[in-house]
């Protein structure tokens, strides 16, 4: 009886065990997908990025720089004077609709962009380029600025009359463009410049007008 007892304890174990392996082990379809979704985003550093963007997952497909919407390119290289464009894809969302995925590296770092099909910058959690940091004019939910150094002729022409007409005979050190983190949005500039031997720094807001001093 006892030996009975044993034995059928022993089945119910097996046909436990079994159950869970059954109801927590993904398919192979499954887990190819998913390998395939994760490895697309995590080479642009967060595999989370595009999900948040565009509501997929679903599928990308590497596509030639020409295929892109040429707004998105117009965007990024006037957003990004800098940036070094690396690769495009194209997906298309949950609701069918179609967008696009721009990486390019600045400074050597990836990052990357999504658009929609006429090229507008898609706006969501994750969306922008990753890094950067500073302070004030904070993205949303805190998320630090990426400043991005540019050269004196990228300066709006507002801010360079400003400087010729104030700081006459100033050198210009470091100019820098920051940008919202998560949409790409010019935020402010910076101007860093010497005169008589003497390092300022001062602040202009999109327009070219002068912000008070970073806190």
């Amino acid at each position: 009886m006892f030996q009975k007892l044993l034995l059928g304890a022993a089945l119910l174990a097996t046909v436990a065990a079994c159950t869970q392996q059954n109801a927590t082990t993904p398919t192979p379809q499954q887990d190819e997908e998913s390998v395939a979704v994760i490895n697309s985003l995590a080479r642009l550093g967060n595999p989370n990025n595009a999900t948040a963007i565009t509501g997929k997952p679903c599928s990308e497909t590497v596509i030639a720089k020409d295929k892109v919407p040429a707004a998105a390119l117009a965007y990024v290289a006037k957003t990004y004077p800098t940036a070094v464009f690396v690769q495009a894809e194209q997906g298309t969302d949950r609701d069918g609709k179609t967008f696009y995925e721009i990486l390019f590296t600045i400074d050597g770092k990836n990052r990357q962009l999504h658009f929609d099909a006429a090229g507008a910058v898609l706006v969501g959690p994750g969306n922008g380029p990753k890094g950067g940091g500073g302070f004030g004019d904070h993205g949303p939910k805190g998320t630090p600025p990426l400043k991005t150094e540019i050269t004196a002729d990228k300066l709006p022409k507002p801010i360079t009359d400003y400087m010729t007409a104030n700081y006459k005979g100033y050198t210009l050190v470091k100019a820098e463009v920051v940008t919202d983190a998560t949409n790409g949005a010019v935020l402010f500039f910076d101007v860093r410049f010497t005169l008589n031997s003497k390092t300022s720094e001062l602040h202009f807001d999109i327009n070219g007008n002068l912000k008070p001093p970073h806190k």
